[in-house]
């Protein structure tokens, strides 16, 4: 009877140490283990955004910046920019893209310490007993419940996703922005344009009511009005001048 008891009681143990390894290699087994292929395609589009900006400068450039090929995003604007390089530059230089890039860069980067289990600790302790030296070396791991590391992962990976988001919102924002100034620009350089050649056609009016008024052809009030329209065109240049100093300052 008592042999049975001892028999059963190491079974029960048995089965109990098994178990206990089996949930430990689980565990391990969770880490790395959410959506691989997600995370991988989310490092692959920072990669992206680190080859085409200098987001990711530890420091500026400075004056030696040059004009970049196609792949990467100007430091410097060309002689005659066309709207893809004023995009471009805004995208490079906007503190608030710089500012939500590395936001979702750190946030990334904490998807694999997520899943990472803590530290082991490593203990040793040296002490006399009774004339005898004892020496002790004690390793521990603390592991998490089943499953813990893997909802860790997936609301780190989550976070991740809504960072990358929030740029890339904000991206769609600035170039936006950036179209916007650059129509309106477009227009003021053509309104002005067109008020510079409405000048030049009623300063010659305005001439010929004066000489046509001298000559008795004409009473003053043609070369008054000629006047007026002249001082309204120089107004709406002023105007157009200040406008577009505005956008560009």
């Amino acid at each position: 009877m008592l042999a049975n008891v001892v028999n059963c009681r190491h079974r029960v143990r048995a089965y109990l140490i098994a178990l206990h390894v089996k949930m430990i290699i689980g565990v391990i087994g969770l880490a790395g283990c959410f959506s691989p292929s997600a995370e991988r395609h989310a490092r692959d589009r920072l990669q992206i955004w680190q080859q085409r900006t200098s987001f990711d400068d530890v420091k500026d450039s400075g004056s030696s910046s040059t004009h970049r090929s196609n792949d990467r995003v100007t430091q410097s604007l060309p002689n005659e920019p066309a709207l893809q390089d004023y995009i471009h530059y805004a995208v490079a230089h906007h503190p608030d893209l710089k500012a939500a890039f590395q936001k979702w860069r750190a946030a990334l980067e904490r998807v694999p310490q997520a899943r990472a289990l803590k530290d082991p600790n490593l203990n040793y302790t040296y002490f006399v007993e009774k004339s005898m030296n004892v020496q002790t070396v004690t390793f521990s791991q603390t592991f998490p419940w089943y499953g813990k590391l893997r909802a860790r992962e997936a609301k780190a990976m989550e976070k991740a996703l809504a960072a990358e988001q929030r740029f890339e919102e904000r991206r769609l924002e600035v170039v936006a922005e950036v179209k916007h100034a650059y129509a309106e620009y477009a227009y003021l350089a053509r309104a002005l344009e067109v008020a510079r050649e409405n000048r030049r056609i009623r300063k010659d009016l305005h001439g010929a009511a004066e000489a046509q008024f001298e000559s008795g052809a004409v009473p003053y009030a043609d070369v008054a009005a000629a006047d007026v329209a002249l001082d309204e065109i120089n107004d709406r240049i002023a105007s157009l001048k200040e406008r577009r100093g505005a956008l560009v300052g």
